[in-house]
C-alpha cells in the first residue's frame, strides 16, 4: 500500500511526500523480511526513480545500484525485475551525458526481455527506443533507424496501430529522416503519427 500511494505522489509530483511513504515501506519490510528480501528491493527501486526524477543523480544511482545487488541475490540477474533496474541506471548514465555506458546496460535488459517476456513485449520495445535515442545522439543514424523500426513493430504488435506511444516512435524516425534530408521517407511517418493523435486526442 505505501508502495502504491508512493506512485500516486510521485505521479502527482510529490516526491519528497513519496519519498516519505517509501523510507516507511522499508523501515516495516527491513523488520519483517530483512534487507535483502526482494520487497526492499523493489522500495529501493522506487526511491532510486525519484531520486533521478528530482535530478538527485548520485543517489539515484546509488538506491537502484542497492536494488540491483539486492535482485541479483534473491530472484537472479535473468528476471524481468533486474533488467528493469539495469534500464534505470542507464537513464542516470544516460542524464549525466554517459551514453556509452549506458548502451551496453541497455543491451543486457533488452536480451533479459527477449528471454522472459519475449521479442514482441512492450518492455522490449522501449529498450530498443533508448537505444535508438543513444545511437543517434553519437552520430550512428543507421544503428538508430533500426532500433526504432524494431520498436515500431513490437509496439503495432503489442500495443496496436493507433497507440499514442508507436505515434511517437514514429514521429521520432521521421526526424531522423528529417535531418538526413530524406523527406519522402519521413512523410507518410508523420501523417501516419499525425493521424493517430487525431483519433487519441
Amino acid at each position: 500500500l505505501y508502495n502504491t500511494y508512493a506512485a500516486i505522489l510521485s505521479r502527482q509530483g510529490k516526491f519528497p511526500a513519496a519519498r516519505e511513504k517509501l523510507t516507511a515501506a522499508c523501515t516495516i519490510i527491513e523488520e519483517i523480511r530483512g534487507k535483502e528480501d526482494p520487497a526492499y528491493g523493489m522500495i529501493a527501486k522506487s526511491i532510486g526513480v525519484i531520486n533521478l526524477q528530482e535530478g538527485d543523480l548520485d543517489k539515484a544511482e546509488e538506491n537502484l545500484r542497492k536494488a540491483l545487488r539486492i535482485f541479483e541475490n534473491s530472484i537472479g540477474p535473468s528476471h524481468p525485475e533486474f533488467a528493469s533496474v539495469l534500464v534505470q541506471i542507464s537513464d542516470v548514465y544516460t542524464a549525466r551525458g554517459l551514453v556509452q555506458a549506458a548502451d551496453p546496460l541497455l543491451k543486457q535488459a533488452a536480451e533479459i526481455y527477449k528471454d522472459t517476456l519475449g521479442e514482441k513485449h512492450y518492455e522490449t520495445g522501449a529498450v530498443f527506443c533508448r537505444l535508438a535515442l543513444i545511437s543517434s545522439s553519437t552520430g550512428q543514424m543507421e544503428k538508430a533507424k533500426t532500433f526504432f523500426q524494431d520498436a515500431m513493430g513490437i509496439y503495432t504488435e503489442s500495443l496496436g496501430e493507433d497507440h499514442p506511444v508507436l505515434a511517437e516512435v514514429r514521429n521520432s524516425l521521421a526526424e531522423l529522416y528529417i535531418n538526413e534530408g530524406k523527406i519522402e521517407e519521413a512523410v507518410p511517418l508523420v501523417e501516419s503519427s499525425l493521424a493517430v493523435r487525431e483519433r487519441t486526442y
